[in-house]
This record gives C-alpha cells, structure tokens and sequence, in this order.
C-alpha cells in the first residue's frame, strides 16, 4: 500500500481491536511510544507502549545508578503520562493497567546481569517523581472513583481497580496527606479489596504507622483462613522487610506450615516481590530459602521443588552472589531431597 499527501512520518499502531492481543516485535523510538501511551485510541496499544516505555525508562535508570549519574525522568515521558493519566476516555480498568509499572523481577529479566539494588532503586524512583509531579491529579481522580455502594459489575470494578491504582501512587509520596486518604479509606472500606490496598499501602510506605493497622486487620479476620494469608502476603512484600521479619511472620499463631497456602503467603511472597532481599550479597536471603525448602521437601516435595525453581538464576548474578548461592545449592543437594526437588536444584547448578 501507498499513502499519499502525508506531512510526517507515520507512528503505526498494530492490530487494533483484535479481541486477543497479538504482541508485535516492533521497534518504536521513545518518543513514538510517548505519542501512542497519550494519544492512540487502542486501549490495549496504549496499555502495551506504557509497559514499553516503563521498562525503556526504568532501565536506563539502572544504568544511570551504575555510572553514578543523577537521576532525572524524560521530560517528555512525564508528559506523555500526565496525558494518559488524564484521559477520561480510557476505559478505568484498562487504565488501571497501563498506570501500574512492572515488577523488580521483571526488569531484572531484561538485564544479562541482574541490578537487584539499582532496579529497586530505579523503580522507586520513577513512581514517587510521577506521584509527586502529578499529585492533585492522582488525588482528584480518586476521589472520582468513590463509589457510594459496593457493586460487582464490571465498570464498578474497573473503577475500584483505579482507584487502588491511584492510591498506591499517592502513598508512595509518603506524604501526611496520602496516608491520611488511606487510612480513611481503610476504616471506612466497604469490601475486602479496598480495605486489602489500603493496608498494603499504609504497610509499605508507613512502617511507623502500620502496628495499627495490621493488629485492627488481625482482630478483624484472624478466624479467616484465607483472608490472614493476604494479611501475611501484605507484610512480607512490604519493601523494607527483613529476614528477622520474615522468621517473626512465621511465628504468627495462625501461621500453619503444613498448609501450601500459608508457605506461599510469605515464602513466594518473599521470592518473588523481594528480589534484593533473597539475593543480598552476604547470601543470608540464600541460606534463609535453602533452610526452608529442606524442612517443606520432607512433608511436601512439590512446594518445596516450586520454590527451590526461584533459585535457578546462577548465571545472571555477579560472581560473588554466584559462588555463595552455588554454596547453598550444593548443600541442598547435600540433603535426602525428593525426587522432583532433587531434579530441579541439579539443573539450577547446571544453569
């Protein structure tokens, strides 16, 4: 095909409204991502050149850490943002989506060598500048989001989803302002969502304000199972937490270490949302998850070999970390494992 009387170059956006999304190998410049996250009418296309932009612009903070350069955002990906942030046309639980930046992990895994450090680092970094650059437009499309009563429709979910969304940005400013919304809304939530985002956020940006709230959720559910899970879920992703604090969750008198559900509660918590906590470089995350699956192999070999495959990264650390992680490996395998559990620590040694 031929386009005439064209004035610039064209930014193409692939596939639109395809009911499943098909990901294109594409490569757009910044700026081009900039226009379709703001500007194109495919919700999905937006939402993709967000996560796109997400990770162009986290990355290069890592390596901006890594030389010791200043950090500062691209002007123009802090407008383009501002715009996609504003615009009421988006469908709230798709825009939910595009604003919600990827996890350390993640961009740990575009690197050829992990950054567990500079990622956290550069992730904090782009959230609270956007948070604090667009403060009354967080605030002012929360507010909009309140809903009056609790419905389970689809728009009404879409648009607790936002809400949550924003308040996660305002927390992160860790502002009186922003912990007063949500401590508001967790006294006065209506639902088990809002009153879990509530006190994830309280938790994690407010460590001397959160005894409270975590012992009023306690009093509250502690008779329910799968509710108390979320609770520890919530405590042992906080970004501070320490291996002590980890020990103090499991100690907890509802905590069952022969239920799975309570294992994953705080150990995949922990592997997952705390990259730079298991992989501290004096190896202590290592011993503390190796002790762990030695103790679960003997009772359940199938949670134990799920959470030993979190430790298959050996060649994508520096060779520090490697040598003690090998270290742990080696002892794991040291101990009267389980078939599946010995079958996947060999092929982590392996690579």
């Amino acid at each position: 095909f031929t386009f005439g009387n064209i004035s610039s170059n064209p930014i193409p956006s692939w596939n639109r409204g395809f009911t499943a999304p098909v990901i294109i190998d594409y490569k757009y410049t910044i700026d081009q991502l900039i226009k379709i996250m703001s500007s194109d009418t495919d919700e999905f296309n937006q939402y993709n050149a967000a996560q796109d932009l997400y990770f162009n612009i986290i990355l290069g903070l890592v390596e901006d850490l890594s030389s010791n350069r200043e950090l500062e955002l691209d002007s123009n990906f802090v407008k383009g943002f501002g715009e996609l942030l504003n615009n009421s046309k988006i469908d709230e639980a798709f825009k939910a989506y595009a604003l919600s930046m990827p996890g350390q992990m993640d961009v740990n895994e575009k690197l050829s060598l992990y950054s567990f450090e500079n990622v956290k680092l550069a992730i904090s970094f782009v959230k609270e500048t956007l948070a604090t650059t667009f403060s009354n437009d967080f605030e002012s499309l929360y507010d909009r989001m309140m809903d009056t009563s609790f419905e389970l429709d689809a728009k009404s979910m879409g648009k607790r989803a936002l809400k949550n969304t924003c308040l996660s940005y305002l927390t992160s400013s860790k502002t009186p302002i922003s912990f007063k919304i949500a401590k508001d809304q967790y006294y006065n939530s209506t639902n088990m969502n809002d009153e879990i985002s509530s006190l994830k956020e309280i938790v994690h940006n407010f460590p001397e304000q959160k005894s409270e709230f975590i012992l009023s959720f306690y009093k509250k559910w502690k008779n329910e199972p799968l509710v108390m899970q979320t609770w520890l879920s919530v405590q042992a992703s906080a970004p501070y937490i320490t291996i002590d604090d980890i020990k103090h969750l499991e100690d907890v008198d509802i905590y069952d270490s022969k239920v799975p559900n309570f294992v994953r509660s705080i150990l995949r918590t922990y592997v997952r949302t705390n990259p730079s906590l298991v992989n501290k470089p004096d190896g202590s995350g290592y011993k503390f998850l190796v002790d762990r699956i030695i103790e679960i192999d003997t009772y359940n070999p199938s949670l134990a070999s799920g959470l030993a495959k979190s430790l298959n990264h050996i060649k994508k650390i520096d060779s520090d970390r490697a040598s003690i992680l090998k270290s742990e490996l080696n002892r794991l395998l040291g101990s009267k494992l389980s078939k599946d559990t010995f079958e996947v620590v060999s092929k982590n040694l392996n690579g």
